[in-house]
Protein backbone atom coordinates (compact mmCIF):
# COMPACT_ATOMS: atom_id res chain seq x y z
CA UNK A 1 0.00 0.00 0.00
CA UNK A 2 1.08 3.53 -0.74
CA UNK A 3 2.36 5.80 2.19
CA UNK A 4 -0.80 8.15 1.99
CA UNK A 5 -0.19 12.20 3.11
CA UNK A 6 -2.49 15.00 3.99
CA UNK A 7 -1.29 18.61 2.27
CA UNK A 8 -2.49 21.61 3.39
CA UNK A 9 -1.67 24.84 2.08
CA UNK A 10 -0.86 27.10 5.04
CA UNK A 11 -0.26 30.33 2.85
CA UNK A 12 2.65 32.40 0.78
CA UNK A 13 4.62 35.30 0.96
CA UNK A 14 4.89 37.45 -1.76
CA UNK A 15 7.11 40.75 -2.64
CA UNK A 16 8.16 42.34 -5.65
CA UNK A 17 11.24 40.09 -5.88
CA UNK A 18 9.62 36.36 -5.36
CA UNK A 19 7.09 34.29 -2.87
CA UNK A 20 7.90 31.72 -0.35
CA UNK A 21 4.54 29.32 0.13
CA UNK A 22 4.25 26.57 2.95
CA UNK A 23 2.58 23.51 2.93
CA UNK A 24 1.97 21.08 5.85
CA UNK A 25 2.58 17.58 5.26
CA UNK A 26 1.48 14.47 7.43
CA UNK A 27 1.97 11.24 6.23
CA UNK A 28 0.06 7.85 7.08
CA UNK A 29 3.47 6.83 9.37
CA UNK A 30 2.69 10.04 11.58
CA UNK A 31 5.99 11.83 10.18
CA UNK A 32 4.75 15.90 9.81
CA UNK A 33 6.56 18.91 8.90
CA UNK A 34 6.54 22.10 7.16
CA UNK A 35 7.96 22.43 3.17
CA UNK A 36 8.89 25.75 1.96
CA UNK A 37 8.58 26.76 -1.35
CA UNK A 38 9.89 29.42 -2.98
CA UNK A 39 9.20 30.68 -6.31
CA UNK A 40 11.18 33.05 -8.61
CA UNK A 41 7.80 34.73 -11.28
CA UNK A 42 10.57 35.90 -13.79
CA UNK A 43 11.30 32.26 -14.05
CA UNK A 44 9.56 29.60 -13.56
CA UNK A 45 12.75 26.95 -13.47
CA UNK A 46 13.69 28.57 -10.49
CA UNK A 47 10.55 27.35 -8.11
CA UNK A 48 11.71 24.51 -6.01
CA UNK A 49 11.28 23.52 -2.89
CA UNK A 50 13.74 25.56 -0.39
CA UNK A 51 13.25 23.89 3.60
CA UNK A 52 11.76 21.10 5.31
CA UNK A 53 10.97 21.86 8.59
CA UNK A 54 10.33 19.48 11.33
CA UNK A 55 9.29 20.71 14.63
CA UNK A 56 12.97 21.28 15.61
CA UNK A 57 13.59 24.03 12.70
CA UNK A 58 10.48 25.40 13.39
CA UNK A 59 10.76 25.91 16.70
CA UNK A 60 14.17 27.54 16.01
CA UNK A 61 12.18 29.71 12.93
CA UNK A 62 9.73 30.74 15.82
CA UNK A 63 12.30 32.03 18.11
CA UNK A 64 13.96 34.34 15.48
CA UNK A 65 10.66 35.85 14.42
CA UNK A 66 9.97 35.92 18.21
CA UNK A 67 13.23 37.95 18.72
CA UNK A 68 12.55 40.28 15.41
CA UNK A 69 9.12 41.35 16.74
Amino acid sequence: MDDMSLQINLGAIRSFSGELKFEFVVHSSGDAYIQVFAHDPTDRRKSWTMLTLEEKQYQELKNIIEKTE
